[in-house]
């Protein structure tokens, strides 16, 4: 049960709008360029999903191109070997209303490699697929020109052919072997604990020499009695504090995947495992146990930047664990006996030791002194290297490389057959066929779309993580209802417990946007208990971001989509989403006639009476910065419907007054020194 910590307050719904006709002379809408940002307030609730950002009307054939998939932009570090062998992924969408006609053709090209081939997809409307491509044996320090196109749309008549191509330039650099870092957060008097952390033993034990594992044993639940908690209780504290655990077993893969229950199945394990495995990292780490005398261990540790490292925080964290512990009696109330992987205590502190990010060899002692309640044949040291900036995980290395081959019990006999990858092999076949065709480039892409398809965040789009906490990230497995798709944006409330913490994702600029178009996108959300309630925001800017309006303010049980529950929530149908639309003519000129917009105006709502809407019209002469907001009949603002520079002509903005009493407003409009009053009447 989670703590009761805050009460938000609900968010209402501050904009729906709808154009307005008026007899002024209409010229062809103005194309603008428009900025997103989803901003989330933390109350420790439930998780939140976003996808299938849009603009605009969706024509009847469009095939897009969404992006590269498993080749990083820039740099990439190959996995400790002089080549590596895989198949490019590209991701397609059918934007259009219609199946396709025929199959696309899509090509993919990379320079200086000689490499062009082409593979068919047939997507019904609104699908997206991933399209796997022959084989490519890339090189270290070879630059890699990719550019990616659809050869027939004239074929199925793509209406929309500015995104019909992708390009980029990547580089892959020799790296090191990665070992990846298992955290995990335990109790003994855990019920949950007892039922999943055989198979998690069991996992680790089969990948003991390409794992480092620590277990955290925490005081709850209640008793919180577990005597591998009670000593040294702060750093474990801080410890589950830097991952804002808030429920047991909890188990975070090199800082950055958080792997769903239960263990037992082992796809929740491994999809996080082999992400990480499969790119190489630019740091190698060894380290070494000596024992100089009595209780004292020594270890010495090796750190190799193998090249400059980006911008961070990087820090060494030094852990004593113990290997297995074996209780003759219970030590909690779970019935569990055997331990595995126990974490003992952190050196010099749970801070750890700031490393510098040059390149270099940097060499580091600790001597440490061995507890007496510790079985000496177990200790052994776990050092790894994190960006506390990110908390990524470069990598790790431990002073104990042996598995214990235990002899597994009944119950682990019920575990699936545990994939284990060769760190040797890299390919992955694909099925589809091929042919090889020449094509000239097509022109760079402007795609109003947005699927949270790539790797996250999506180019172009900035996070900002002010406690550098949890904040969104992309999930697998789970799409929204407008557009097929593996994957979204998530918010992960329900492990949140700073509460009070706001996170923005900001979006690329979209362009040609008009006031024609519309703003689309789909979310989901349960609430976890009334007490808990979060909160999404979403801002727009049609000025470089230099300004944003509210568009969308809801929280609680008013963003809910999906009955409230006290498990993790992750929508499972296509009931539990919901779209949002905004038409762009709330904010972008619908009409504009020289002669007829001559100063600022600001006319009386239509209609008035209303219930529970009214429109609101007004014109601004020329680009000016104008506020549109609304008050009570004491003087009290409401809400802000317009906050924003705005270029010359006729706008409509509707206010919605689902959420207020009936009663008298007043809708006020100031720009400069212009500044006019309008009486509302709201009747129910």
């Amino acid at each position: 049960m989670k703590r009761n910590i805050l009460n938000i307050a609900i968010g209402i719904l501050s904009l729906i709008v709808l154009s307005f006709s008026s007899n002024v002379i209409s010229d062809p809408p103005q194309a603008s360029s428009v900025i997103l940002q989803f901003v989330t307030t933390n109350g420790f609730g439930n998780n939140l999903y976003i996808d299938n950002i849009s603009f605009g009307n969706r024509p009847v054939n469009d095939i897009a191109l969404i992006s590269i998939n498993n080749i990083k932009k820039d740099t990439t570090f190959l996995p400790g070997v002089p080549l590596y062998t895989f198949n490019p992924v590209v991701s397609v969408v059918n934007l259009g209303q219609t199946p396709l006609s025929t199959p696309a053709d899509v090509i993919l090209s990379i320079g200086r490699y000689g490499y062009l081939d082409t593979v068919w997809v047939g997507l019904q409307a609104g699908e997206s697929q991933n399209v796997y491509f022959p084989p490519i044996t890339v090189f270290p320090n070879r630059p890699l020109d990719i550019l990616v196109y659809l050869d027939n749309a004239y074929v199925y008549g793509d209406s929309n052919q500015v995104n019909d191509t992708l390009r980029q330039t990547s580089l892959f650099l020799n790296g090191a072997l990665r070992n990846v870092l298992f955290e995990e957060f335990t109790s003994s008097t855990s019920p949950a604990c007892a039922s999943n952390n055989p198979a998690l033993n069991n996992y680790i034990d089969s990948n003991f020499n390409t794992i480092c594992a620590i277990k955290y044993h925490l005081g709850f639940p209640i008793p919180g009695n577990d005597s591998m908690y009670l000593p040294d209780t702060l750093q474990k504290i801080q410890r589950s504090n830097y991952y804002f655990v808030n429920a047991v077993p909890d188990l975070i893969a090199d800082g950055i995947y958080r792997m769903p229950l239960p263990y037992s199945y082992v796809p929740n394990i491994d999809t996080a495992y082999n992400r990480r495995m499969y790119i190489g990292t630019p740091v190698s780490l060894t380290v070494n146990d000596t024992r100089p005398g009595g209780d004292t261990i020594q270890t010495d540790i090796v750190i190799n930047n193998l090249y400059n490292l980006p911008n961070g925080d990087y820090r060494l964290r030094i852990v004593a664990v113990e290997r297995l512990n074996n209780y003759a009696n219970p030590p909690g109330l779970n019935g569990e006996t055997q331990f595995y992987d126990i974490f003992r205590q952190m050196y010099p502190d749970s801070a750890g030791i700031v490393i510098s990010p040059v390149k270099g060899v940097y060499n580091y002692s600790y001597r440490y002194i061995r507890n007496q309640d510790w079985v000496d044949s177990m200790v052994y040291t776990v050092a790894f290297i994190q960006n506390d900036n990110t908390k990524e995980v470069l990598n790790s290395a431990k002073g104990r490389q042996i598995p214990m081959h235990r002899s597994f019990s009944k119950t682990d006999s019920r575990l699936p057959v545990i994939y284990k990858p060769d760190r040797n092999k890299f390919t992955k076949f694909s099925s589809y066929g091929y042919y090889n065709k020449q094509k000239t480039d097509t022109g760079v892409t402007n795609s109003n779309f947005e699927l949270f398809e790539e790797p996250f965040p999506p180019p172009g789009w900035v996070m900002n993580n002010p406690d550098k906490g949890l904040t969104f990230t992309q999930v697998q497995g789970v799409n929204g209802i407008s557009f097929g798709g593996l994957a979204c944006a998530m918010m992960p409330f329900y492990y949140y417990s700073n509460v009070g913490q706001r996170d923005t994702l900001t979006s690329k600029a979209f362009y040609n946007v008009t006031a024609s178009d519309s703003l689309r996108f789909d979310f989901s959300y349960a609430q976890y208990l009334t007490e808990f309630a979060d909160t999404l925001t979403v801002n727009l800017s049609t000025d470089g971001g230099n300004t944003f309006i509210t568009i969308f303010r809801f929280g609680g049980m008013d963003l809910a989509t999906s009955a409230a529950t006290t498990s993790p929530y992750a929508p499972v149908s296509a009931a539990d989403w919901k779209t949002y639309v905004y038409p762009m003519s709330a904010i972008l000129p619908t009409t504009i006639n020289p002669l007829s917009v001559k100063s600022f105006d600001l006319f009386p709502n239509y209609p008035n009476p209303f219930n529970p809407k009214t429109t609101i019209k007004f014109q601004v002469p020329g680009s000016s910065f104008v506020t549109i907001k609304i008050y009570d009949i004491v003087g009290r603002e409401l809400i802000k419907l317009i906050n924003q520079k705005m270029n010359k002509g006729i706008y409509t903005v509707e206010f919605n007054g689902s959420n207020f009493a009936s009663g008298i407003y007043f809708c006020r409009m100031v720009s400069g020194n212009f500044v006019k009053v309008q009486k509302l009447a709201l009747v129910k």
